[in-house]
């Protein structure tokens, strides 16, 4: 905020900001006002035009401005054109590098958040790490400050790496550790080799996840009970970093259980897969309870990251067959939570396209379901383990979704698909849905109910949702982590832009849109 202050601040920064604040503004009727007059998408192309232009410059500017538009197009659907800016701000990463190692002044703090953000995005887009090997040591580049050293301007904790293992009591980088081995779970739940081998991928993945989680101060360990006593500018880092564990854990065993990963399995290594099924049912309940939590204590969904509908997605998927199991408290507990997991699904879709999809998603695996009922009589530890390795379907696609983040979004070019081209049926073997893409869909609006088995569950939610005025805040290093942009800056007559070289004209800041 000092460089607006100062008038220095780069008009496509500011833009770019703009755009993605107007993804989260309500008016007061609850209404997208920025969004639908098409500002929002205006404000978006003019930064990244203006940051092309800006390109051979190499300014570390440049990729705060890539990362918020990589995000920006993402919330919208547009996944090409997100990556496209995710891999500008890589490349430019690798040009200008991060600096000294050791530095430890507020400027090195900074460049080395601007390649951290982008290593966290490369961790949710499930790429392969390797690129960024040229860019930095990862395992011992010092990790983010704790808030309070950011907010003073110096830091004197304990330089804290992803190889040392030393705790600075930052919760950025225990994030980052987390995903860290988030990518190394995908590795392994993508691979397709020899099961014995795999399972010990698992094992020592597990372990190592395990000894990052037993580490981690307790105050950032959550559970239902502790979520209402976090301040709300704290849950979306925290609720990430939970769910980087749990989620971590839940695919990794999912991977071998085919009920769980859509996949076709034989009855090798039986005994294994039921204990990892076990394994990924427990961590998959524990999602729904935090999700269920956040819910209860009305915290505001536009804050919740996009990894938190993936998280509840897949939990979904989980606990799906046990809708119709046999123990009523089990089939109880099932229920109630992939209702929870589906309305926050619902709830996010307002702000992520993603969480759209996903939701629909949900839908087609409880029709396939519906059709094939599983007979389960209790938690997977008491299932015959027949029930868990004897499923018929083979959907590769399901099953990316179901393991990784936005893994479905992969084209059968190996790249991105177009936006309006997403698969509306993951559960078959095809791209498409009998050539029916997503926005051929119907829209529907109905809440969430899976009290009974035969219920049909909702597609796309309405995009509008009630809520206060509010412009959403932004701090460059958190917009990723926590999407809540309110309070960043007011639009009223008092805001100045004259300073800026850009033409102001075309920005329309002058609608009467009730921003405080």
């Amino acid at each position: 905020m000092q460089s607006l202050a100062d008038q220095t601040v780069k008009p496509h920064i500011l833009l770019s900001i703009c755009a993605w604040g107007a993804n989260f503004y309500r008016d007061e009727t609850g209404k997208p006002t920025l969004k639908d007059q098409g500002l929002m998408t205006k404000w978006a192309k003019e930064a990244g035009a203006l940051v092309f232009q800006d390109a051979e410059e190499l300014s570390d500017d440049n990729i705060v401005t890539f990362c918020n538009l990589s995000l920006f197009w993402h919330s919208q659907g547009s996944w090409r054109i997100s990556y496209l800016h995710k891999g500008n701000a890589c490349q430019l990463l690798h040009i200008n590098g991060t600096g000294p190692k050791k530095a430890s002044s507020l400027e090195a703090e900074l460049r080395r958040r601007q390649f951290w953000i982008c290593y966290l995005f490369h961790c949710f887009s499930c790429a392969k790490l390797f690129r960024f090997e040229a860019i930095a040591d990862i395992e011992n580049l010092p990790l983010p400050w704790p808030e309070e050293d950011y907010t003073a301007g110096s830091s004197r904790s304990a330089i804290a790496t992803i190889a040392n293992g030393a705790c600075s009591g930052s919760i950025f980088a225990e994030l980052i550790r987390g995903l860290n081995l988030w990518s190394s779970v995908v590795s392994v739940v993508r691979s397709e080799g020899d099961l014995n081998l795999r399972l010990q991928e698992i094992f020592r993945v597990e372990n190592n996840i395990s000894s990052w989680w037993n580490n981690v101060p307790v105050g950032f360990k959550l559970d239902a009970s502790t979520i209402s006593s976090l301040p709300r500018k704290d849950l979306p880092k925290i609720i990430l970093t939970n769910l980087a564990y749990h989620q971590s854990l839940c695919a990794l065993h999912a991977s071998i259980v085919p009920l769980f990963c859509w996949s076709k399995g034989d009855r090798t290594y039986s005994s294994a897969r039921q204990l990892s099924a076990q394994v990924a049912f427990d961590h998959a309940v524990a999602i729904s309870s935090l999700i269920d939590a956040i819910l209860t204590t009305s915290h505001p969904l536009s804050s919740m990251p996009i990894f938190v509908a993936y998280a509840a997605y897949s939990s979904s998927a989980i606990q799906m067959p046990f809708l119709w199991c046999s123990e009523p408290s089990v089939r109880k507990r099932a229920q109630s939570n992939i209702d929870a997991n589906v309305k926050i699904m619902q709830g996010m879709s307002s702000y992520w396209k993603l969480a759209s999809l996903l939701q629909l998603y949900v839908q087609c695996l409880h029709s396939v379901h519906k059709r094939n009922p599983p007979i389960i009589a209790g938690e997977p530890k008491y299932m015959n383990v027949s029930v868990l390795i004897d499923f018929d379907v083979d959907a590769s696609l399901a099953k990316s979704s179901i393991l990784q983040f936005a893994g479905m979004l992969r084209s059968d070019e190996s790249g991105y698909v177009k936006a309006g081209d997403e698969t509306s049926d993951p559960t078959i073997s095809t791209n498409y849905s009998d050539g029916k893409m997503l926005s051929d869909l119907h829209i529907s609006d109905h809440p969430a109910n899976t009290s009974n088995p035969n219920t049909v569950f909702p597609q796309i939610p309405n995009q509008s949702t009630s809520g206060p005025s509010e412009w959403p805040t932004l701090d460059i290093f958190n917009s990723l982590i926590d999407a809540d942009m309110a309070g960043l800056f007011p639009i009223d007559d008092n805001f100045d832009l004259s300073f800026l070289d850009a033409d102001q004209t075309s920005w329309d800041f002058g609608l009467d849109l009730g921003i405080p």
